[in-house]
């Protein structure tokens, strides 16, 4: 009979393995179902973007004035 006891420990233990990977691989499942779930609403929600601005060339100490222009020096030198 101890044969007979052990064989059955033996099946019941590698029921509840089963059992156990089993519920991981579920649990793994649906984990990666919620997040593909996700990855598709933030994929087909329209984004929202600003409207591009216009920007001008920021002047330039190198750049030459236009006609009728002045120059005004950056810094004050008192000479």
């Amino acid at each position: 009979m101890e044969g007979l006891t052990h064989l059955a420990l033996a099946y019941l233990g590698m029921l509840g393995a089963i059992a156990l990977w089993t519920w991981t691989v579920v649990r793994r499942s649906q984990r990666l179902e919620q997040r593909l779930a996700a990855l598709e609403r933030a994929g087909s929600e329209e984004t929202v973007e600003t409207p591009a601005t216009v920007d001008a060339p920021a002047p330039s100490h190198e750049t030459e004035p236009s006609e009728g222009e002045e120059t005004v020096p950056l810094l004050k030198t008192d000479a």
